[in-house]
């Protein structure tokens, strides 16, 4: 089973059994990636700060996104649902 990734409501699966804390995981990493990439940009943001701040190995944070570019299309998919909401 693929489970699609993003916010509820766009498709995302519901969190339940033990995906719920990779699902958890996932997006305490967005937010991280979200905070390095407002404060440093991407080109100076790195994958294993990220998954530092997270408290997870880059590895870790590789088994989620597959690499930087990945983890930024995924914060802009992030942002642009948020836009939706905003009146």
């Amino acid at each position: 089973m693929v489970r699609k990734r993003g916010p509820e409501g766009a498709g995302r699966a519901v969190a339940r059994g033990t995906y719920a804390a990779g699902d958890e995981r996932w997006s305490r990493i967005l937010d991280a990636a979200v905070a390095h990439f407002a404060q440093r940009g991407f080109d100076a943001s790195s994958l294993a700060r990220i998954a530092k701040d997270v408290g997870i190995t880059q590895g870790g944070l590789l088994h989620h996104f597959r690499s930087r570019e990945d983890l930024l299309v995924e914060v802009l998919e992030r942002m642009e649902v948020a836009s939706r909401f905003v009146v």
